[in-house]
């Protein structure tokens, strides 16, 4: 060994011993476990549950139609200018006077000129007028200009009605003076009235072809005051009833939709009218299908019109709501009715099985669970029997090999941790979801927690 200086500065510094910390090392172990851990928790599909809750759908489909309804046009016997005596859209009886024709045009002429300041405009009659220009304010179109024609008849067949029935009989003496020749025209029938025709008034079911529902080659002809007509020319229309029908062209998924249907409810957008119509399946003249629906209400609201949008609400389904990612299928034994019996005390269903053992051949109850039955089988759950199985048939030498199998549709339920088998009955499908049957037996509840995805799970595995 070699002596050191006492006066050296030199410093050796000391090196201890390697000691490996057991703690340390637990430690990071743990730690990398758990981040892997977490990291395919995070990185892997989740399984994820959804609330059984109820749900409603209705089947709501949208149709534009054409009015078919009964009534009459009647035409000019002479030749000139038109008055009305009564509104649009008031109903008018037999013998009433509808309107006067003018051949010189003249007459209005003097009835404009007549004294109408004593109180013939009433604050009734005022009120008359205001409501109908307050009622086509609030319904305004900018799309439908015909309307202005039909408030401009209307206002002034409101006016000739109050002014000219009182003044008519006062001017009889200076027509004739002034040679004036004019005739009354009184209703042949009584019905509402209406100032315009558009050529379908004769038309009837069996004339229908998918050609009218071109709505652009609609046009109607209004017939205003004190216009010139030729003889022979349309004045006005009665409807005669207050039943009438819409026609809409349908698909075949239409017709199976309606398949025994003779009642669907129809509503009218934007008007808050909805009724209920009688549904008949006809064929036009070019062979194509329309919806028949017959009404008896609201005629006098739409008998300005001759096409209308309807829609037609059916399918309306309630039920139980769930997604369409929920459903998954599971197959159970199917084993003739025939063999299913009760056993001993408990009543419960189950069926005999032939046991086997040294000293012999024996029969055994075992009970099974049905989730489903035909006419001819059940659906029984297959954890309660083994593939292979012998089975007896109740006070018979009959016998049946279980094996056969069928699949049921249902979802996992998780209510208490673990995932059991649900039946589902679909009774309606949207994009998303499914509307299942109410009171399914072995099936879902309301509040029923069930896995969406059940790829991820198998039946009894637990759910946390």
């Amino acid at each position: 060994m070699r002596d050191v200086p006492a006066n050296s500065k030199k410093i050796i510094h000391y090196q201890p011993p390697f000691d490996l910390n057991i703690g340390a090392v637990i430690f990071l172990v743990v730690f990398v476990y758990l981040a892997i851990a977490v990291f395919q928790y995070v990185s892997r599909e989740q399984i994820r549950i959804y609330e059984v809750c109820t749900g409603t759908i209705s089947n709501q489909s949208e149709y534009t139609g054409i009015i078919l309804r009964d009534e009459t046009v009647t035409t000019a016997t002479s030749a000139g200018f038109v008055n009305f005596y009564q509104r649009e859209n008031d109903r008018t009886a037999v013998g009433e006077l509808v309107y006067t024709m003018d051949e010189t045009g003249k007459i209005n002429q003097l009835l404009s000129e007549m004294d109408v300041g004593n109180g013939i405009i009433s604050e009734d009659n005022l009120t008359r007028l205001k409501s109908q220009l307050i009622g086509y304010s609030t319904s305004y179109d900018p799309m439908a200009f015909d309307d202005v024609y039909s408030i401009r008849t209307n206002l002034q067949s409101t006016l000739l009605e109050i002014l000219n029935s009182n003044l008519l009989s006062e001017v009889g003496d200076q027509l004739q003076e002034q040679n004036i020749v004019f005739t009354r025209n009184y209703a042949e029938t009584s019905g509402i009235l209406e100032f315009y025709t558009d050529g379908y008034e004769e038309m009837r079911a069996a004339d229908l072809t998918s050609n009218i529902f071109r709505r652009m080659s609609w046009s109607r002809t209004v017939v205003s005051p004190n216009k010139m007509l030729e003889i022979g020319a349309p004045v006005y229309k009665t409807i005669h009833a207050d039943d009438w029908y819409i026609y809409i062209p349908i698909t075949d998924e239409d017709k199976q939709r309606f398949a025994g249907r003779s009642i669907v409810q129809v509503t009218f957008p934007g008007t808050g009218l909805t009724a209920n119509a009688e549904y008949q399946l006809i064929i036009g003249a070019d062979g194509s299908a329309f919806a028949e629906l017959h009404l008896y209400k609201y005629m006098v609201r739409f008998a300005g019109e001759r096409f209308v949008t309807v829609v037609l609400n059916d399918n309306v389904v309630e039920g139980y709501k769930i997604p369409i990612s929920s459903v998954t299928t599971k197959s159970f034994y199917t084993i003739p009715k025939d063999y299913l019996t009760k056993g001993g005390d408990s009543q419960e269903d189950g069926y005999l099985r032939e046991v086997y053992s040294p000293s012999g051949v024996s029969v055994e109850f075992v009970p099974v669970t049905i989730y489903y039955s035909t006419n001819a089988y059940d659906y029984a759950d297959t954890n309660a029997l083994v593939e292979g199985s012998v089975l007896v048939k109740p006070n018979s030498t009959e016998h049946f090999q279980v094996g056969p199998t069928a699949s049921l549709e249902g979802a996992y339920n998780v209510n208490k941790g673990y995932a059991v088998f649900r039946l589902v009955e679909k009774v309606y499908q949207t994009d998303d979801f499914y509307i299942i049957r109410k009171g399914t037996p072995y099936g879902l509840y309301e509040h029923d927690r069930i896995v969406s995805n059940p790829s991820l799970v198998e039946e009894s595995q637990i759910v946390y």
